[in-house]
């Protein structure tokens, strides 16, 4: 049993509804061995601002949403993505240039891992529909070189996935 002044993971997490803008004050980077995970969401989409884009497979950032991205890097993402031993990615076209902007445009970062296993499913707005990922790769080409882009079913956002 922890001591009063140990936390035990469960009290050493961030609330629901509560987001952790800064790293933990203590164990980061992990002293221990430990290794460290990072999951990118996304920063403002379209979706986000209009209702209309619901409707619009696979919605881009908007100039709000770049900016968050670039406003993150310079308080916390630049640290916690050069810590991080993997960066685990959607291939939702507005967490890749999430990751992509604030992990500060490294398109060779061997970090990066792609899959679909970290995305939104099918809630049955458009905008929850990915792109193939040849339309992707034309689109965002510096991901080119990150892990799991080559293993990507073409029509990735429609393959069945375990809760």
């Amino acid at each position: 049993h922890p001591t009063p002044t140990q936390h035990t993971p469960r009290q050493a997490m961030v609330g629901v509804g509560e987001k952790r803008k800064d790293p933990p004050a203590t164990g980061w980077p992990p002293a221990n061995g430990e290794r460290w995970l990072c999951f990118v969401r996304h920063a403002q989409a379209l979706h986000n601002v209009c209702n209309d884009n619901l409707w619009t497979p696979d919605n881009p950032l908007t100039e709000d949403g770049k900016k968050q991205c670039e406003d993150a890097r310079s308080a916390w993402g630049d640290n916690v993505f050069q810590e991080a031993d993997l960066i685990v990615v959607s291939p939702m076209t507005r967490a890749l240039q999430t990751a992509y902007l604030i992990g500060g445009k490294k398109a060779n970062n061997k970090k990066y891992l792609v899959t679909p296993m970290c995305s939104e499913h099918l809630s049955g707005a458009t905008c929850d529909e990915g792109r193939p990922v040849q339309e992707l790769l034309e689109n965002l080409p510096w991901m080119n070189n990150w892990a799991g882009v080559d293993k990507l079913k073409d029509e990735w956002w429609k393959e069945e996935r375990p809760e």
